[in-house]
């Protein structure tokens, strides 16, 4: 019977370099994990760009805007019944109008001076020459709403402040309205009733409410 001894070459290095890839090899509880992400600085300016192009928001016009908006809109109350109760009593219908004709006054005002400010730096030439044309009705959208915002808010405070005007706890500030006493088929009664003077006030929050919202239909060019 003959045996035949197979010899294979023992090399140190070798057993190494299998240890070592067998280390290397990712186990079970540690999957591996791989990095596609492209560099950020491709993204970030991409991403920059795009901003650029489409968040019109960001054009320096529009923060001109906002400050002309802020200069002229911060100290302007659209009703004013600061002098009311030094005036002495008022007929809540007389007040109503008064009330009208000052918000129409005002609103004249804002058209004839802030209004066409507005407009012509969002028309001339150095605000639109960076637009391009197809983008032209969103940057005019996004300049609406901006405008749209700060009207809003100047509805807003002057509505506040008329109805701080009727806190009770500030009586130095309360109108007086003139009121009469009737008595007629055994009846008493008080003339304007507390409903009139309700729809009175009432329709002064209108005039306020609806002061400069017609004539906003041209802010969207």
């Amino acid at each position: 019977m003959s045996y035949y001894a197979i010899f294979t070459p023992f090399s140190g290095h070798s057993t190494k370099e299998s240890q070592k890839k067998e280390a290397d090899k990712p186990t079970a509880s540690q999957p591996q994990i791989l990095d596609f992400s492209p560099p950020w600085h491709n993204s970030f300016v991409r991403s920059r760009k795009m901003m650029k192009s489409n968040l019109h928001i960001l054009h320096p016009v529009m923060q001109t805007v906002l400050n002309i908006g802020y200069l002229t809109f911060s100290p302007v109350v659209l009703v004013d019944l600061t002098g009311c109760r030094a005036s002495g009593p008022v007929d809540c219908k007389s007040l109503q109008n008064k009330m009208a004709v000052e918000c129409k006054r005002t609103e004249d005002r804002i058209m004839n001076t802030w209004f066409p400010k507005v407009i012509h730096l969002l028309t001339s030439y150095e605000t639109l020459k960076g637009v391009k044309e197809e983008k032209l009705d969103s940057f005019y959208d996004c300049a609406s709403t901006l405008i749209s915002n700060q009207l809003k808010s100047l509805l807003q405070s002057s509505i506040e402040e008329l109805v701080n005007h009727f806190d009770p706890s500030n009586g130095q500030r309360l109108p007086l309205f003139r009121m009469a006493l009737t008595f007629d088929d055994e009846k008493m009664e008080i003339y304007p009733t507390l409903q009139d003077l309700e729809a009175a006030i009432l329709e002064i929050v209108n005039a306020i409410s609806n002061t400069l919202q017609v004539r906003l239909c041209p802010i969207a060019i």
